[in-house]
This record gives C-alpha cells, sequence and structure tokens, in this order.
C-alpha cells in the first residue's frame, strides 16, 4: 500500500507549497481573510513552507488592519488621511500582487511593514 502523502523531497510537493501559498494570497484580494483563513486551517500542518507562509500573510494583515483602525480613527478630525487610507488599500492589494507573482515563482515572501503577530 502507498501513502497519499507528498515526500518533502519530491518536486510535487514544492509545486504544492508554492501554488498554495499563491492561493492564499489571491483570496485575500477577493475575500479579505476569509478564504485564506480556511485555506490556511486545511493545510497548516502537512505544509511547512506553506505554513510559514500563512503566518507572515496573517502577520501583515493585521497589521495593517490596526494601521486602518488607527487612521480611520483620525480621518473625520483630518482630511488627508481619507486620501491616505484611500491609497493605503490600493497598496494593500498590490503588495498582495506581488506576493502571490513571488510564491508562484518559488521565492520567500516577507510583507513590508509587518508586525510579529505570529511566529
Amino acid at each position: 500500500m502507498e501513502k497519499n502523502t507528498l515526500s518533502y523531497e519530491t518536486e510535487a510537493f514544492n509545486e504544492v507549497n508554492r501554488k498554495l501559498s499563491m492561493a492564499l494570497y489571491i483570496f485575500g484580494i477577493l475575500t479579505w481573510f476569509i478564504g485564506p483563513l480556511i485555506l490556511f486551517l486545511m493545510f497548516r500542518k502537512e505544509l511547512p513552507f506553506f505554513r510559514q507562509q500563512g503566518k507572515a500573510f496573517f502577520n501583515f494583515y493585521l497589521s495593517f488592519f490596526l494601521y486602518f483602525m488607527v487612521l480611520s480613527f483620525f480621518a473625520p478630525d483630518i482630511p488627508i488621511l481619507n486620501l491616505v487610507l484611500v491609497l493605503g488599500v490600493i497598496a494593500l492589494n498590490i503588495i498582495l500582487l506581488v506576493g502571490a507573482v513571488k510564491l508562484y515563482r518559488g521565492e520567500k515572501f516577507v510583507p513590508p511593514l509587518s508586525l510579529k503577530f505570529f511566529k
């Protein structure tokens, strides 16, 4: 009987890690955090590269959420912060796209401006 698991050394294992990590970032654009959370909870135990990239993704998303909360608190008093919030959402999506491309190529991606919530 053969096991239906992927060995760490195989190219298929690396391809699964790459594609699932990329999907995490693409789902982040499409479904905010719900899609990536479901994907992460499904595959975090058996794929170490995916687990590492998932933690980096959620650190990034939580960091941006925190930044947006602080900025939106002050936005009614300082009108220019509304523009900063809109530009921040655009930057968030661009960073997620860049991360998806890098992960598809097999490169590690650490999003900028991330606070370390998960190690």
